[in-house]
């Protein structure tokens, strides 16, 4: 004859709440650990995020400079100067021009390309590695509406972020564009000084 068993083992009935307790103090060092490790993380991010953005303002000072600083030198040039004033500069003098323009590239920074522009003749003159043309033929007819726009005060000098159609192949290119005006006498655009610089050398900094 069996006897019937009341109530619950007393070991077992204990240990429930020992389990609780444990169970509830591992999900509260769980929750502690993970707050932790999200807060260590966002520190971190914090601080690289600093770091790059300190990094970036003092590669772009020193951008300026040398774009504002050298292109101040180039414009001083007689080439340079001539090929912008000039209503019909000679191939010569253009040839002339275009070696003056590829010294900016001389200072530690991807220069893209340089243009000359002469309002006057209508004409880009530009660094030896890529054509100069009329504004009508010229390869970056994107530059067009920027110096329109800078004409009728529409538009800062730059740095302009833009893409630019490679000059003997397919495809485009991103560059950062400065433009340095030169004014006339009535304050109309003369003519200009445009300095692409390579957008990778910011991606790859």
């Amino acid at each position: 004859m069996h006897m019937s068993r009341k109530g619950h083992s007393p070991i077992r009935s204990g240990a429930i709440p020992v389990i609780l307790l444990v169970l509830i103090c591992a999900f509260s060092i769980v929750i502690f650990l993970y707050g932790r490790f999200e807060r260590y993380s966002l520190d971190m991010l914090e601080t690289s995020n600093i770091s790059l953005m300190g990094q970036s303002r003092i590669a772009i000072n020193y951008l300026n400079d040398v774009v504002y600083g050298g292109g101040s030198q180039i414009f001083s040039d007689l080439y340079v100067e001539a090929a912008m004033k000039t209503s019909d500069p000679s191939p010569a003098l253009l040839v002339h021009a275009s070696r003056v323009l590829d010294k900016l590239g001389n200072y530690g920074i991807p220069i893209h390309s340089v243009y000359a522009y002469n309002s006057k003749a209508d004409l880009f003159c530009t660094s030896c590695d890529v054509p100069w043309g009329n504004g009508d033929e010229f390869f970056d007819q994107g530059i067009i509406p920027i110096l329109n726009d800078i004409k009728s005060g529409k538009l800062e000098n730059g740095p302009i972020y833009r893409y630019i159609p490679k000059p003997y192949s397919p495809g485009l290119e991103a560059v950062y564009t400065y433009i340095i005006p030169r004014s006339s006498s009535s304050s109309k655009l003369a003519g200009a000084l445009i300095v692409n610089v390579s957008a990778s050398w910011f991606d790859d900094m």
